[in-house]
């Protein structure tokens, strides 16, 4: 599984890369295969096609987003695993930031717009279930 994982990951990193020197359109499969040191079998394996590497790279970020936000829900209604919510938070913080050619690469692109309403819709959804909680409960944040 991790092997998976890791040629997943070139695939990316070599997507990223590429698209810091022209557009997706203009990037071809064997371009991506080379750069990322993978065979075709390996790429079709994982991906059908450029655009599908692109949308699992946004899920990554989607899942980032959801897991920061379930560990601040966390951290709202149950402070006796705090020191454990801020370190994960951390982690997640620091996964983002690993992956920052990544996510250039996916604002860079022309589902740039559907990436970026995708996490606002999740980050504007699950803080309002927080605010509801907090209301329910009648929670105050000091």
């Amino acid at each position: 599984m991790k092997k998976d994982y890791d040629a997943k990951e070139h695939i990316f990193d070599a997507l990223s890369a590429m698209m810091q020197e022209k557009k997706l359109e203009k990037i071809r499969v064997s371009e991506v295969i080379s750069r990322a040191h993978v065979s075709r079998s390996t790429f079709y394996y994982h991906f059908s096609n450029l655009e599908d590497v692109l949308q699992q790279m946004m899920a990554i970020f989607y899942d980032i987003l959801r897991e920061t936000v379930a560990i601040d829900q966390g951290f709202v209604l149950s402070r006796t695993r705090e020191g454990y919510i801020q370190d994960r938070s951390h982690a997640l913080l620091v996964d983002f930031i690993e992956k920052k050619e990544w996510l250039t690469a996916i604002l860079h692109s022309p589902r740039k717009w559907e990436f970026c309403e995708e996490m606002t819709t999740i980050y504007r959804d699950s803080y309002a279930m927080i605010s509801g909680f907090l209301c329910i409960y009648q929670v105050k944040i000091t």
